[in-house]
């Protein structure tokens, strides 16, 4: 039994998300403060991109205050604590995927 329930783990993780933008970001660190600015690529939805800090998710809709497209030049900066890992998620289709990461 627990080897049939840790298969369908392991599959439903491993699923994609839908198409993933492809998208350059550059990610920052000062001060206590962290950014994340679109680099190049594709354009995306604000909601379809997560910020993962600490316990924290939000979207970068929920933190930039706007749920339009993303495009090259955008940026969004927020409190991080130091030593705290930031993890940038896609979210689309059925599943998640990571793009980017920092330490704080």
């Amino acid at each position: 039994m627990l080897a049939a329930v840790l298969g369908i783990f392991v599959l439903n993780t491993a699923e994609q998300a839908g198409p993933t933008p492809s998208v350059s970001f550059q990610f920052g660190v000062s001060d206590g403060a962290a950014t994340i600015a679109h680099a190049g690529g594709d354009s995306f939805s604000a909601g379809e991109m997560l910020v993962v800090a600490g316990d924290t998710e939000q979207s970068l809709a929920s933190l930039s205050g706007e749920d339009g497209p993303v495009e090259r030049g955008d940026s969004i900066s927020f409190d991080v604590a130091s030593g705290e890992t930031v993890e940038l998620v896609y979210v689309g289709g059925d599943g998640r995927e990571l793009v980017g990461r920092v330490s704080a």
